[in-house]
């Protein structure tokens, strides 16, 4: 078949028509959403948004024994005749396995129509965790809704005295409790968290926090980690602001610390800008274009693209100048993890690894990074599950 020159542009027309046709009809008339009853309100996260990082954890809710979470699915048919629709609803928990799934294929009236799931009710179920629910177009799996959310056991309150028990909870009882005494330094005027504890082979106690200060300009003090310690299991504490080479970054900056190569002290970090602003502005935005809020957070105050090592053989009373971990393959690096010893001359550090840069820019892994040299180097990294965070090892 042959067509004249002038009959080529109204051919295009009607292909392109057909085509819009064609790929309108396979669209979705029904609009899904997700909600868990009785949850706190889950922040859909608006990353243009300058406060977004303040916002950014999901609903929860406490559960008691047996309790289900009821997983509320709404479906608005906003056509004026019934719709039919073919989906999955499955929700995943934070380390990536599928722990719930319900195909859904049926017609939807006009309107709005509400169905209630009941999760977690059943042996063997999940008692607490993070999870992400979603709805699945099931021909080709394209995400239609989504909801983050988290639940944990409902907890009996807690006397806020120093010698309240510990709780032990199993399939969200109580089962047990744990005597305690708990005791803590004196600690400067503005706000960290985030310890990590490690313990020498004499028995004392060292914790490092990840600072958490909003600065002002020309405040320097979150530069110098605190750091403290214990030398009579716990009951009383010193503390000193540690220097480190390159100086740790303002905000969030710790990202592991802990104890190996003969009770030597490791603490890994992210370091201060080595450029202005607005060069770590453009340097932040090359790597991780979705992170807007992050980047003018952290451009001033934390280098969240490097990550440095350092050690100390005393204590903590000195420390040496810093190694550079080579991240570069990745968006950035964050907390929190602990250092171990393999073998005589491997050590181990985790903490978590955004990316890998270009392939997975949104996606969180638990990784490990090796020395092999006693922690005069470090490489060697692998990234354990998907969307994981601050994971511990058992060695």
């Amino acid at each position: 078949m042959t067509f004249r020159r002038h009959e080529i542009p109204r051919l295009m027309v009607l292909i392109l028509v057909y085509f819009a046709m064609k790929t309108s009809h396979g669209a979705s008339p029904i609009e899904f959403s997700l909600a868990v009853k009785g949850m706190t309100e889950a922040v859909k996260l608006d990353r243009s948004d300058p406060d977004w990082i303040d916002k950014r954890n999901p609903g929860v809710i406490p559960l008691a024994p047996g309790e289900p979470l009821e997983l509320q699915l709404s479906a608005v048919n906003s056509t004026d005749k019934r719709q039919n629709a073919n989906v999955n609803v499955r929700v995943i928990s934070a380390s990536g396995p599928e722990v719930w799934s319900q195909a859904l294929d049926r017609s939807f009236p006009v309107g709005r129509t509400e169905t209630t799931f009941k999760l977690f009710d059943k042996p063997g179920a999940p008692q607490e965790g993070m999870f992400l629910a979603q709805v699945l177009n099931a021909s080709d799996e394209k995400e239609l809704a989504e909801l983050n959310f988290g639940c944990f056991p409902a907890v009996p309150d807690i006397p806020e005295t120093v010698d309240a028990a510990v709780l032990i909870l199993r399939d969200r009882k109580l089962v047990g409790t744990i005597e305690a005494q708990r005791s803590w330094p004196k600690l400067p005027d503005y706000t960290r968290h985030d310890p990590i504890l490690a313990q020498t082979s004499d028995g004392r106690l060292y914790a490092m926090f990840q600072e958490n200060h909003y600065a002002e300009d020309g405040d320097t003090r979150a530069q110098r980690p605190t750091f403290v310690w214990s030398t009579d299991e716990g009951r009383s504490w010193q503390m000193r602001q540690i220097t480190l080479d390159p100086p740790v970054g303002g905000i969030e900056a710790v990202r592991s610390f802990g104890v190996a190569a003969n009770d030597h002290l490791f603490v890994a970090y992210a370091p201060v800008p080595d450029a202005s602003p607005e060069e770590m502005l453009k340097r932040f935005g090359q790597r991780d274009p979705a992170q807007v809020s992050i980047r003018e957070r952290h451009a001033r105050h934390t280098d969240i693209l490097s990550l440095f090592v350092a050690r100390s053989s005393d204590g903590g009373a000195t420390w040496s100048k810093s190694v550079e971990v080579d991240v570069s393959k990745y968006v950035r690096a964050q907390g929190l993890g602990r250092f171990y010893q393999a073998t005589e001359d491997t050590i181990w550090f985790t903490c978590c690894l955004v990316g890998p840069y270009k392939h997975d820019l949104g996606r969180y892994y638990d990784s490990v990074i090796r020395s092999s040299d006693g922690g005069v180097s470090w490489g060697d990294v692998s990234l354990m599950v998907p969307n994981s965070g601050e994971c511990q090892l058992l060695h």
